[in-house]
């Protein structure tokens, strides 16, 4: 079975910046990474991965608490089906997000299961924690945050500078 790093993001900036980390992690290893996509229907595909798996939307921020509220459900039990077909086809060392709130089901699954995860908090935030940066720092086992700003905030995580 082969090895593999789970990548989480949403659209726009998620996805821009789990681009530029997935450039990185190849540079950095020398020899390509095989990098696993998790992502909210509609998204398009990254050439830097091998596959993409999609789930539906995990938080509509436009429809009524209720109603989003059983989106999330819906969307957590649908991710841990694909992380459980996912183990089937691949030993999967770590899940890495850029952080959309996919990643909140995501990591909670993760730990459960096993795979160590890491969180990115996105580059847009200088003063307040993002939902899912907020959820996530108490599930991922490192937490990185790219504006020195945000130390405060979150004491336990590390600077890791821009993507």
């Amino acid at each position: 079975m082969d090895s593999a790093v789970l990548v989480i993001y949403g659209v726009g900036g998620h996805k821009e910046e789990a681009e530029r980390l997935m450039d990185k992690l190849h540079q950095a290893n020398g020899k390509p990474l095989k990098l696993i996509a998790l992502c909210e229907e509609g998204v398009k595909p990254s050439a830097n991965v091998l596959e993409t798996w999609y789930v539906p939307e995990f938080r509509k921020k436009d429809v009524r608490p209720l109603l989003s509220l059983f989106d999330m459900l819906r969307c957590s039990v649908c991710v841990l089906r694909q992380l459980l077909k996912l183990r089937r086809q691949y030993r999967v060392s770590l899940a890495i997000s850029t952080g959309p709130g996919l990643a909140i089901p995501a990591f909670f699954w993760c730990k459960i299961i096993g795979i160590k995860t890491l969180f990115v908090e996105s580059w847009c935030r200088f003063y307040q924690r993002s939902f899912s940066g907020n959820v996530c720092r108490f599930m991922a086992d490192r937490f990185y945050y790219q504006n020195k700003s945000m130390q405060s905030l979150y004491p336990k995580g590390r600077w890791s500078g821009r993507l």
